[in-house]
C-alpha cells in the first residue's frame, strides 16, 4: 500500500514545476510577440517605400506617354525648389498642363478639353523635374525651350526610413519628328 501512494503522489505536478514551466511558457511568448511585431513594423516601412517609388513610377509613365502624342512644347518651368510646370498641345489641339506644387507634394493635370481645373494624378512628390534637349542631345538655353524635341522627365519621392533621400524615377521622351503632330 505504501508503494501505491507513493506513485499516486508523485503522477501530478508539483507547484514549483508549474511556476517553471509558467515562466519559461510566458518568456517564449513574449519573445515571440516582439519579434512578429517587429517584423511587421519592417514590413509595413518597406511597403510604404515601395508604394512611393510606384507612385513616382506611374507618374513618370503617364507624363511620358502624353509627352510622346504632343505636336509642340508651349512652356517649360523648372527648378528644384520652385512650382515645375510643363504645357504641351496635342494634335488635336487640346493643352495638358502639369504642375508640380511643392508646399502640397501633389503633381496636378489640367486638360483644357475636360476642364480647366487640375487633377492631382500623383501625391507625395518632393521634385518634378523637365530637362529639355536638342536633337543633338545638348540641352536647350532657357528662351528656347519650347523648341526642345527630347525631355528627360524625373519625379523624386522621399524615403523617409533612408537617411531621408529622395529618390528619383526618370526618363527620356521624344516628341515625335518636329512639327508633325504640331496642331493645324
Amino acid at each position: 500500500m505504501n508503494r501505491r501512494k507513493r506513485q499516486h503522489d508523485r503522477s501530478g505536478f508539483s507547484l514549483l514545476e508549474m511556476v517553471i514551466a509558467m515562466t519559461l511558457l510566458s518568456i517564449v511568448m513574449t519573445a515571440a510577440t516582439v519579434v512578429l511585431r517587429t517584423s511587421r513594423e519592417a514590413w509595413d516601412a518597406h511597403e510604404a517605400d515601395h508604394v512611393r517609388l510606384r507612385t513616382a513610377h506611374a507618374a513618370v509613365r503617364h507624363i511620358v506617354r502624353a509627352v510622346r502624342e504632343a505636336g509642340e512644347i508651349v512652356n517649360i518651368t523648372t527648378g528644384a525648389t520652385t512650382n515645375t510646370r510643363l504645357t504641351v498641345i496635342l494634335s488635336d489641339g487640346d493643352t495638358l498642363t502639369w504642375q508640380h506644387d511643392s508646399s502640397r507634394k501633389t503633381i496636378s493635370l489640367t486638360q483644357t478639353s475636360v476642364s480647366n481645373t487640375p487633377t492631382v494624378i500623383a501625391e507625395g512628390v518632393e521634385t518634378l523635374e523637365f530637362v529639355p534637349f536638342r536633337v543633338d542631345g545638348g540641352r536647350f538655353q532657357s528662351s528656347m525651350m519650347h523648341r526642345a524635341q527630347e525631355i528627360e522627365v524625373a519625379v523624386g519621392v522621399l524615403l523617409p526610413r533612408e537617411t531621408p533621400v529622395v529618390r528619383r524615377a526618370a526618363s527620356r521622351v521624344w516628341l515625335r519628328p518636329f512639327g508633325r503632330n504640331r496642331p493645324v
